[in-house]
């Protein structure tokens, strides 16, 4: 079949063409420009203002399709097209003899409630006061209006007119899911528009398109005009719709029921002011509008029945596939459920109170991090002891030591016996690049091994560790304690209860003070011991590998060193990673002042999550300084309470995270089947990212 479609970039008429194609038919495109999709799907195109249109243009064809109708410019010449475009394709329809035209309107020509008209083709009334309507409704009342008029006068003859009326199509890249619905307001508040159980005009694009071609693949009925309401079955209520909204996307719906009665006093007072300034809106009429229209008093099944087909959408798919982005660079579809899967592992770490058999420790290690982070941990957690404290500094290894009893100081392993070390727990917390040798060593001596980040400084110290767990049998974990901070949970808490799609991007910001300021100087050979990347800003990688895989390549890096080369003091680098998603980071060492945030876009929703102070937020549609001043006062709250109360059950907050891997662990100990997120297959997305960044920065 040859079908000529008006308006084939439109929205509705780029999918129609697209699936009139793929249904084996030809497609004569008669429109304003050229896209390369019209290119690629039209047999023939005509560039020509609908208005212009002869019948030539319409050569050949079996049935036109009309879409096209007035887009930009003012509302008079929006509503001239419309209506001077609809009259001129009907003319150009006549003289080509063509056997079937449909018009494509909206349900936006219904007034409030459903009455009959008899005077109507189709029987239903059409809005009597178009001009008190927004340009959109105006304009399809009045080309429908006049399309009626002029049928009135020269009836169809040997052609078939059908008249479409969609209601809200869903489809990819549709502008707004929640038109006519509710609007969105700062501070998460949605404005409901009408009543909670007032219908929704949901029409899918697909069933809109198979059901248009369904009805062109009948015989035409000439003479005859027919209008038919389209909608994909029963129409769903609003409440459930904004409801379904905030499962898929993740934005605050706290809704805002506003009743017709408190409404409309407004609305009258805001018209008389307009027409004291000679501005007439029509507010309350739309209000009343608004309140009035149910699309569940349509006759929506003769479509359907004149089709010879059903509707096969579900709501839920729809609107997810709305609020989609068509792009050429997608998640991969197991990316959502992946997720999902390692936020739960993860918030079930987290809430982990189950009491631990008793265990037996040997702190290697008795830096500020064991007496910040390790010592109150420790203590948090009942029947673990500790056996030895070993640092080559006396004084630090005998201060920690003091700190439990029967714990002894040690200035090196070897001073221990074998009897202290087997089925112990090697808590490592030195330098980084000792890890790997200091966790083999425990590992061949009956030790299970717990470790401080960075685990390795290379993809080869990772594997002889794991190499080494397998061949002792004996766990490692990895104290990745950023996973399990409040700001991280809540992420992980969102992400397991919305569906807002795979992660498309990432970027991690982090700037922190200067490197000379650190106090451990090993770390201020940054080069040597890759401190940057493997000390300083692992965590915020990590969150972002977690969520969008390990980086597969990088296709930009630039870095900046300090006078005497030594050390990296800025990084900047763009790559993909395995699970489809873009990522970017940003890392600054040179500066006084400290910002670090990791962005993450989703299909359906962009998240922020900040440190120093901490903070998570679902980014609004549209920002405003509204939502951001709630934001900052939602990290203020939460600071000044980490303030206030700083401990919990004894156990200063800052540390849980710390307490909840030392709980993993032994229960992974005493249990092999547990889940271990920190195990070093837990941690290998982030890991090989950055050996990946180091390879590349630093060289081998």
């Amino acid at each position: 079949m040859k079908i000529a479609v008006t308006g084939p970039t439109s929205f509705l008429g780029a999918s129609f063409v697209t699936a009139a194609r793929a249904a084996g038919h030809e497609v004569i495109a008669i429109t304003r420009r050229r896209t390369a999709a019209l290119d690629r799907d039209a047999a023939r195109i005509v560039q020509r203002d609908m208005r212009a249109v002869t019948a030539d243009d319409l050569d050949g064809a079996d049935a036109v399709v009309h879409f096209a109708t007035g887009s930009d410019g003012e509302a008079a010449r929006i509503i001239e097209v419309a209506v001077n475009g609809t009259l001129a394709v009907l003319a150009a329809a006549r003289e080509a003899a063509v056997r079937r035209l449909v018009h494509v309107s909206s349900m936006s020509v219904y007034p409030g409630p459903v009455r009959q008209d008899a005077r109507r083709p189709g029987g239903l009334a059409l809005e009597d006061h178009p001009e008190r309507r927004g340009v959109y409704a105006q304009s399809k009342t009045m080309a429908e209006t006049a399309l009626y008029d002029v049928l009135a006068i020269k009836p169809p003859g040997e052609m078939e007119i059908t008249v479409l009326r969609p209601g809200l199509v869903f489809g990819r890249d549709m502008k707004d899911s929640l038109a006519g619905t509710a609007v969105r307001l700062p501070l998460g508040l949605v404005a409901a528009l009408g009543r909670p159980n007032q219908g929704v005009p949901f029409v899918d694009m697909n069933d809109l398109c198979t059901g248009l071609l369904a009805l062109l693949e009948t015989p035409p009925r000439t003479g005859t005009i027919s209008v038919h309401d389209v909608l994909s079955g029963p129409p769903p209520g609003k409440r459930a719709v904004i409801a379904e909204y905030h499962r898929l996307t993740g934005h605050p719906c706290r809704t805002l029921w506003l009743p017709r009665w408190l409404l409309l006093p407004a609305a009258w007072a805001l018209d008389g002011i307009f027409a004291v300034r000679r501005q007439p809106r029509y507010v309350a009429w739309k209000i009343d509008r608004m309140f009035g229209f149910d699309p569940a008093d349509l006759p929506h099944d003769a479509f359907w029945r004149a089709a010879g087909r059903e509707p096969a959408a579900a709501f839920s798919r729809s609107l997810e596939t709305a609020l989609t982005v068509d792009r050429r660079l997608a998640p991969s579809a197991d990316a959502p459920a992946l997720c999902k899967a390692r936020a739960g592992a993860l918030l079930d770490c987290a809430a982990d109170r189950t009491p631990v058999d008793a265990a037996r420790l040997v702190l290697l290690g008795a830096g500020g991090i064991v007496e910040e982070m390790h010592v109150p941990a420790i203590r948090g957690l009942p029947g673990v002891t500790v056996a030895a404290v070993v640092d080559p500094d006396p004084e630090r290894a005998e201060r920690i030591a003091r700190e439990f009893s029967g714990a002894r100081p040690a200035a090196d392993i070897d001073a221990l016996d074998d009897d202290a070390l087997a089925g112990a727990v090697a808590v490592i917390a030195t330098p980084g690049h000792s890890h790997v040798a200091l966790g083999c060593r425990m590992l061949a001596r009956g030790a299970s091994v717990l470790v401080e980040k960075p685990v390795a400084l290379d993809a080869a110290g990772l594997n002889a560790l794991a190499a080494a767990s397998a061949a002792a049998g004996l766990p490692v974990s990895v104290f990745k304690n950023y996973r399990l901070r409040p700001n991280t949970l809540r992420l992980w808490r969102f992400l397991a209860s919305h569906d807002v799609g795979g992660l498309v991007s990432a970027r991690v910001l982090f700037h922190a003070p200067r490197l000379a300021t650190e106090r451990a100087r090993w770390m201020q050979e940054e080069k040597r011991f890759r401190v940057l990347p493997l000390e300083q800003a692992i965590h915020f990688v990590d969150i972002a590998c977690i969520i969008g895989g390990p980086l597969t390549g990088l296709d930009h890096l630039w870095t900046s060193s300090n006078a005497d080369g030594t050390s990296t003091l800025a990084l900047q680098a763009a790559g993909r990673t395995a699970l489809g998603a873009t990522l970017e980071l940003d890392f600054d060492l040179s500066g006084t002042a400290t910002r670090t945030r990791v962005t993450l876009q989703f299909e359906r929703c962009v998240c922020e999550v900040d440190f120093y102070p901490e903070g998570f937020r679902v980014l609004p549609v549209k920002a405003t300084p509204i939502d951001d001043l709630g934001a900052a006062l939602a990290r203020l709250g939460s600071f000044t309470w980490s303030k206030l109360r700083p401990d919990e059950n004894g156990v200063p907050r800052r540390v849980l995270p710390h307490l909840q891997i030392y709980r993993r662990h032994l229960r992974t100990l005493r249990r092999p089947e547990t889940v271990n997120p920190f195990a070093p297959d837990g941690i290998g997305d982030t890991m090989r990212s950055l050996y990946l960044l180091c390879e590349r920065a630093y060289g081998a």
